[in-house]
């Protein structure tokens, strides 16, 4: 059967999947594109030679002047309509409630497909009764009054309705009439921006929901994973529930995120002290551990691939020169990982950013005592006073790291475990007030360390005592944790 395609041009990422997936029919649609003097007189003639009406609806197209239009000119001509519903609707205009409609507003699969492909063998085997509507001018061009289209085309814009504005400016440019400013233009320039980011925001919308379907069923939730991953490539900066950090904890073992609220920050640089505020943030719960690193070692796209390390000339260099990672020494899976440079764990969390499509980083010095010290700018993450019973340190005797969580009345104020000893972890900066640009990581100066190791006196692991280590140092008492911001 020959196909028509109907759609508002905000929907077009739908109807090309649609299309796609329709390829054993004949289809024609126009793209909205409005070019040339007989764009209506084309779609006429193509309405006139299809067999079928295929009717994408939404709140968008049901509103579209030209889709009314084609479907009114498809009706009139006594033609097989399959509406096919995109979006969730309360009620369906007549005459479109009186035809069966195929549901694919929680997005297009393999049954709804189905159900439309057998619609149509259905129509051309046994002619299933189709919707006529006598309409004596439904062959004449959607509406354009040359008067009043700047109004209107305005008023659309002012209702987010580009895909209107988008046609009467279109509509006026070709008719060539008078712009001796340039507004008509400039207008259909920002609109056609407009429409292009709604179109976008449309085709990530219906992606991400069947993707947080998938994901809040345990035997669909891997496939979630593994479509959330892909879709992050696709659009990177959409994410309205937060599943990234979902992704996240599934993706690594035991995972699990603390809320560190806005505060101040006070550091001690010589004799100077420095308050910083500090923007709310997600850290880790515990330092990232051996299981979660063997997960960056044993993808075919994580710590091989060179990717990750191109955020600094000096990471490149280092990559170069050291293929294979050091092992961790003890292989025990809930230890923190050890023996990683400052290099190592910044790719990691470059890894791992694009897997979830969130900002995942090493914490700056800032961040990591914001979340060690709370309000109250305790000495030590659980309190003011030193217990060799709350954490890891040359005071415990154990001599090597421990399971992150075994110390957990030892957390900060906000949950955080394992702040002071088990190992240093890395932070994101230099030193304070040593270079202009502190957070620079493109060069290879000494970065921070954080919260002493299972080898530190108990001085050494106060939320007020750092270190400086080189970036490429890999300490078996050196690990790191990371925030998402």
């Amino acid at each position: 059967m020959k196909l028509f395609f109907s759609y508002a041009r905000v929907d077009k990422p739908t109807a090309n999947k649609l299309i796609e997936l329709m390829q054993i029919h004949e289809i024609w649609y126009d793209q909205r594109l409005y070019s040339g003097d007989n764009w209506w007189t084309t779609i006429v003639d193509q309405i006139e030679r299809a067999e079928g009406f295929i009717y994408l609806i939404s709140p968008d197209s049901l509103k579209s002047e030209y889709c009314n239009k084609e479907f009114l000119l498809a009706a009139n001509q006594n033609k097989h309509v399959f509406p096919v519903l995109i979006q969730p609707l309360d009620d369906l205009p007549e005459p479109l409630c009186d035809l069966t409609t195929i549901d694919m507003s929680e997005g297009v699969n393999a049954v709804n497909i189905t159900q439309l492909h057998n619609a149509i063998i259905l129509a051309e085997r046994q002619g299933s009764s189709r919707v006529y509507i006598p309409v004596p001018d439904a062959e004449s061009e959607p509406a354009f009054n040359r008067d009043t289209f700047m109004k209107e085309a305005a008023e659309a814009i002012r209702v987010e309705d580009f895909d209107h504005a988008v046609f009467l400016l279109k509509m006026a440019l070709e008719r060539n009439l008078d712009d001796p400013t340039g507004l008509v233009k400039m207008m259909l320039k920002h609109a056609e921006e407009k429409l292009a980011e709604q179109t976008l925001l449309r085709a990530a919308r219906r992606d991400y929901e069947a993707i947080v379907a998938f994901l809040k069923r345990p035997d669909t939730r891997e496939l979630g994973i593994e479509a959330f991953v892909k879709f992050r490539q696709q659009y990177p900066d959409y994410d309205p529930d937060n599943i990234g950090e979902l992704v996240a904890t599934e993706l690594l073992p035991n995972l699990a995120w603390c809320d560190v609220p806005a505060g101040e920050i006070t550091l001690t640089h010589g004799k100077k002290r420095v308050t910083y505020h500090v923007n709310a943030f997600k850290m880790s719960q515990y330092p990232i551990t051996n299981a979660q690193y063997q997960m960056f070692l044993d993808a075919d796209d994580g710590y091989c691939d060179t990717n990750w390390w191109d955020f600094s000339h000096d990471a490149c260099v280092w990559r170069k020169y050291n293929k294979k990672p050091l092992s961790s020494g003890d292989g025990f899976e809930d230890h923190p990982r050890v023996n990683v440079c400052w290099y190592e764990a910044m790719a990691f969390c470059r890894w791992l950013s694009q897997k979830v499509g969130k900002k995942i980083t090493l914490p700056t010095e800032t961040q990591w005592r914001r979340a060690a010290q709370g309000d109250d700018n305790r000495l030590y993450p659980w309190g003011t006073r030193f217990d060799e019973t709350l954490c890891n340190t040359r005071e415990s005797k154990l001599k090597h790291t421990t399971d992150v969580r075994k110390f957990a009345k030892g957390a900060s104020p906000y949950g955080v475990m394992d702040m002071a000893g088990n190992v240093w972890e890395w932070c994101r900066n230099m030193e304070y007030g040593t270079v202009e640009n502190y957070l620079d990581v493109s060069g290879k100066q000494s970065r921070v360390a954080r919260g002493g190791s299972y080898s530190s006196q108990r001085l050494m692991v106060r939320n007020t005592h750092h270190m400086m280590f080189a970036p490429e140092s890999q300490w078996n008492t050196v690990g790191f944790r990371v925030v998402s911001l």
